[in-house]
């Protein structure tokens, strides 16, 4: 019998690289097929949005399901309000998963000028916030000392 141990490195694997792997991928087929060039629509805002959710829903379930060393009601007051922040973080990103998807629909569907400014500007947005989920997953990790057993 083997004797598993705790791994922050595994944790970091499955939580953050797991949930972007999708995003990333995309975006390196779309490099090689557009000639090994990078643009502005190399990557996909939806699949970023997406790939966030997933994200925020697996660190939450690991926050969730963690055991505290020491039982407090700080240190599972801080859990819970954790998972929560990380709980809201994933359904606001399914849910800017849906818009993106519904606005490239519609200027597919319409070509109007507005549409386009409109999706842009929320591409921008995705794009420029979404490192602070993975910053915040990184945090929770080290605070909370959270590992997966390899």
């Amino acid at each position: 019998m083997s004797n598993k141990t705790p791994s922050s490195w595994a944790w970091m694997v499955v939580h953050i690289l797991f949930p972007l792997c999708p995003f990333f991928v995309e975006g390196l087929i779309r490099v090689v097929a557009f000639d090994n060039t990078v643009s502005q629509t190399t990557f996909n805002s939806a699949t970023l949005a997406m790939s966030i959710g997933l994200l925020c829903l697996y660190v939450s379930q690991s926050l969730i399901k963690h055991k505290l060393i020491i039982p407090g009601s700080d240190g599972s007051d801080s859990l819970a309000g954790a998972a929560s922040s990380f709980s809201i973080i994933a359904v606001f990103s399914f849910c800017t998963f849906a818009v993106i998807v519904m606005l490239s629909a519609l200027i597919e569907d319409e070509s109007s000028m507005k549409l386009i400014g409109i999706k842009s500007t929320v591409d921008y947005f995705v794009f420029s916030i979404a490192i602070f989920p993975v910053i915040s997953t990184i945090y929770a990790q080290r605070s909370f000392k959270l590992s997966t057993a390899i």
